[in-house]
């Protein structure tokens, strides 16, 4: 039995947590399949909004015992997520069923979960600004589901796999018999992956790097590192060549470059390697066929790597490491190496015309509201937002370059402005309205660090068996 589960969930809600979201590592706390719910956790109140009328209420899992109670962890960004919580929602109107419960779960807070509700009316009661299911259940992926009936985890299924007939069958007393989620519980970041039982074999291992392809067992891991008891590690899983190298190289590239900017990577490579890359089938209607060449795609596409140290280093020096692993073994392999180059771009500096105190004092909000809008025909208004909203919602439709903001201000800065609608694609126009708040926006060339790809020889093996 879990040591003392009453003591240790007490124990959480005392906590102030860190930003990691719904994502939490396992740990002695963590529940999984089999696992007897503790009697504490069902008196537990959460923080709960009804979809329906967006009223608070107060919710714990005492009243569902004799339910089956499916937990369904979200999050606004997560596309199939809201896929998912709209056939639960189906599904539940279809059975009409007192015996069951769905209950969706979030580490948002109310008003970011607040335009989805809206939106969608699910008919369900939901938990917002939750940290601790999400550390009791964890998992390193969504949508994620947790079945519980007769005070235990019966099934944490894949989610792509649910159907109706599945929830019917349990409410019948059957047992789960679809397919379960891979949690990624099953191995240690502290251990060398893929030995010693740790996903594979071997024992005593001081000092490691290695890459695979696409190991169909794990769950796709996109970079952690972990550095204890002189331990360190670095992996990611089932990612392509080029997700290894931007992690590889991320510190090194133009800071204001994000991964989602195309300028962040140059692709030099052959027109051979680009076409094993190409993904046009996911476009196809037919999912049978969609879903083989999808698995071929990702045998010969996706990767995993880990680098394990049992001598402490730093991080800067594990990137070195993974840098030179990468390009030994693409090189080798794809006849591809990545290096920083510096490479010139048209960039939008936004700075200040003045000092940055006056244009604080000019920006400094004189409200306790947030109000946003955005499409009102006139004029963008802003009032008690983020000073970092200004060039992320507003500026960027002035000009298709990058911005650039050095004029010193914190992004988190509350500020309010009203800039007029029609600044798009217009830099005068935008300047003209930017100096009554002591701002400014200036095109300049630069020549900054981006990650460089290139083709340096052929391409050994075209096609991967695992």
């Amino acid at each position: 039995m879990k040591k003392s589960i009453l003591t240790i969930v007490m124990a959480a809600l005392c906590l102030i947590f860190p930003a990691h979201g719904q994502f939490y590592e396992a740990s002695e706390q963590s529940l999984s399949i089999g696992d007897t719910i503790p009697e504490a956790l069902y008196h537990l109140n959460h923080q709960t909004v009804d979809i329906r009328t967006g009223q608070q209420i107060e919710l714990n899992l005492r009243a569902h015992k004799d339910q089956l109670i499916i937990l369904d962890f979200w999050a606004t960004w997560c596309k199939p997520c809201l896929r998912l919580l709209t056939e639960l929602d189906s599904i539940q109107t279809t059975l009409n069923s007192k015996k069951l419960i769905i209950i969706p779960v979030t580490y948002q807070t109310e008003n970011q979960a607040g335009p989805i509700f809206k939106k969608f009316k699910w008919n369900m009661d939901a938990i917002v600004s939750d940290t601790l299911l999400a550390q009791i259940f964890p998992t390193n992926s969504l949508p994620h589901q947790v079945w519980i009936k007769n005070n235990k985890i019966i099934a944490i299924p894949e989610p792509a796999s649910l159907t109706t007939r599945q929830i019917e069958k349990v409410l019948q007393g059957e047992a789960y018999t679809g397919k379960m989620k891979l949690t990624g519980s099953n191995y240690s970041p502290l251990k060398p992956m893929f030995t010693g039982g740790n996903a594979g074999n071997g024992e005593g291992i001081l000092f490691q790097s290695s890459i695979t392809g696409y190991k169909p067992d794990l769950i796709q891991q996109k970079p952690k590192s972990h550095f204890k008891n002189g331990i360190s590690t670095i992996y990611l899983h089932n990612v392509e060549f080029t997700a290894l190298y931007y992690e590889a190289f991320r510190e090194e590239i133009f800071k204001e470059f994000g991964k989602q900017n195309k300028s962040a990577m140059v692709l030099e490579i052959s027109p051979a390697l680009k076409t094993r890359m190409d993904k046009s089938f996911l476009s196809l209607k037919d999912k049978t066929v969609k879903d083989s060449l999808l698995g071929l795609w990702k045998q010969n596409n996706w990767y995993c790597y880990n680098h394990y140290s049992a001598i402490p280093v730093s991080m800067k020096q594990l990137k070195m490491q993974m840098q030179n692993d990468l390009n030994q073994f693409f090189g080798l392999q794809l006849g591809i190496q990545g290096q920083i180059e510096n490479r010139k771009h048209t960039f939008v500096i936004l700075s200040t015309t003045a000092t940055k105190q006056q244009a604080e004092a000019k920006l400094k909000t004189k409200h306790t509201i947030w109000k946003r809008i955005q499409d009102d025909p006139i004029n963008f208004n802003f009032q008690n937002d983020y000073f970092g909203s200004l060039s992320a919602l507003v500026l960027s439709t002035v000009t298709p370059y990058q911005i650039i903001d050095e004029t010193g201000i914190e992004g988190m800065m509350k500020v309010d402005f009203t800039l007029p609608v029609n600044i798009k694609g217009n830099l005068p126009l935008a300047n003209a309205a930017l100096s009554r708040y002591g701002l400014k926006l200036k095109t300049e060339e630069r020549s900054v660090p981006v990650l460089v790809i290139r083709q340096t020889g052929p391409t050994s093996v075209n096609q991967q068996n695992h």
